[in-house]
């Protein structure tokens, strides 16, 4: 429920500032401000292993990929504060 109504919110915003800005690294914010709370969240559940081991491997194999996707958001957020402000496109 709590990784839905993240993504719901993610493409919400996405979208709204999308059409405010365009296809700019800046995009990544959206990511970093709903991301990574959900992150945090999500490993913390991960790391206790309170489910089953099915669960508990996709829920790792979800917390690696959301790892490595916000790893790639903060690189453009970094990028677009530091003056590459070019649409990517």
């Amino acid at each position: 429920l709590v990784v839905a109504l993240t993504n719901f919110a993610v493409v919400g915003a996405m979208g709204w500032l999308y059409d405010q800005i365009r296809y700019v690294r800046l995009l990544g914010i959206v990511h970093v401000i709903l991301w990574t709370p959900l992150f945090v969240y999500l490993l913390r559940r991960a790391w206790r292993g309170e489910m089953g081991l099915v669960f508990r491997v996709v829920m790792w194999l979800f917390v690696v990929s959301l790892a490595i996707s916000l790893a790639f958001d903060y690189i453009d957020v970094v990028r677009y504060l530091l003056g590459e402000r070019a649409r990517m496109i």
